[in-house]
């Protein structure tokens, strides 16, 4: 072995991917692929936003704006708290990486549901702490119960996916109180809302959350609703304390000039976002109840951009909607994610899927 890396990321394979549309296409020779397996926007965000990603890409001999600040201010008008309370990054997924160099590392523990967002423990081996990952329910669904329990003195960090990633089921705001309640007011509570745009439950107020309870993260990204995946935007509302540790591990100008305009765009255009959601909380009871209607057992609570097809076949299952021309994203052993994507797209699975 070349060099002697830390024994943690021996053991880390590193995130994987959804396949993408020219891989299958290659694999294939279907020139039309389908590509509902990363949970993205299908369609691209609004012209609005184009054109100010464009404009800002004319700055590219520029540094970004290390803090973010017209951003963060933009979001933190809209939630009616100080700027100092919000931290922006690339990504939810950096601002995951930064609130695990915070506050994780060895002789710590970071607890998190199981099956569920696949950085986690990714992220938690490589800080070298360790993984207290509780098993869901037999619905799919999150047991807090087992997840308190589960913790200890030496528990530092637990993240919450809400909807979950795969699996589409939400806590409620009663479980997601007790969860912080029961555990230590030095754990830092990371409520990772990536699809929080697409709940049609009841759900928590994340201003009063934050106010009542210092040691939650509301966590929150452009990448879903606001179709802006490749631009790599993501923030987060918490204590000005735990923002500044959340800006200590921050590496330098993380956001580009076209992701900052990007988002700021998105963010002002009400009504592309309502239309978008509209469309996928109609067409996600569609391919529900069709899928249903086929001997599908879908969990019950489904509040993602994507529904969760638990089997034991994933794999292939995901091989023939390939040949098919569909893209899907395997867990091997559990279950297919499928993104809920246009109407014809969403045809398309459909029509492939038994």
């Amino acid at each position: 072995m070349i060099g002697r890396p830390r024994a943690e990321v021996s053991a880390v394979a590193g995130y994987v991917p959804g396949k993408s549309k020219e891989a299958v296409e290659q694999e294939t020779g279907i020139t039309d692929v389908v590509k509902l397996a990363s949970n993205e926007r299908t369609a691209p965000p609004a012209s609005a936003v184009s054109e100010a990603m464009a404009a800002a890409a004319g700055q590219t001999n520029r540094y970004p704006d290390n803090r973010a600040v017209e951003l963060r201010s933009l979001l933190a008008a809209r939630l009616g708290v100080d700027i100092d309370s919000i931290a922006v990054s690339s990504g939810s997924v950096g601002l995951l990486h930064q609130i695990t160099a915070a506050y994780a590392g060895p002789g710590r523990e970071v607890a998190y549901p199981w099956r569920s967002f696949e950085l986690y423990p990714i992220f938690t081996k490589l800080s070298g702490a360790r993984e207290i990952a509780t098993p869901l329910d037999g619905g799919w669904a999150f047991d807090v119960q087992a997840l308190v329990d589960a913790v200890t003195p030496d528990t530092t960090l637990i993240n919450l996916a809400t909807p979950n990633n795969p699996t589409g089921t939400a806590l409620t705001p009663a479980q997601l109180q007790y969860v912080i309640d029961s555990v230590p007011d030095d754990v830092i509570i990371v409520v990772d809302e990536a699809y929080r745009e697409y709940v049609v439950a009841d759900l928590w107020d994340p201003v009063a959350l934050v106010a009542a309870h210092p040691n939650v993260i509301h966590l929150r990204t452009f990448s879903k609703a606001y179709a802006l995946a490749a631009a790599r935007v993501g923030w987060c509302h918490a204590h000005p304390e735990v923002i500044s540790c959340i800006h200590a591990t921050q590496p330098p100008f993380p956001v580009t000039n076209m992701g900052l305009a990007g988002a700021a765009a998105a963010l002002a255009d009400a009504e592309a976002l309502e239309s978008h959601v509209e469309e996928v909380i109609s067409e996600r009871a569609r391919v529900i109840e069709v899928l249903t209607g086929r001997g599908w057992q879908i969990p019950g609570s489904q509040e993602g951009n994507f529904v969760w097809l638990p089997t034991a076949d994933a794999l292939d299952l995901t091989a023939e909607l390939e040949r098919k021309g569909v893209i899907v994203r395997p867990f091997a052993g559990e279950g297919i994610r499928v993104t809920i994507g246009q109407p014809h797209e969403n045809d398309r699975f459909l029509d492939a899927c038994p």
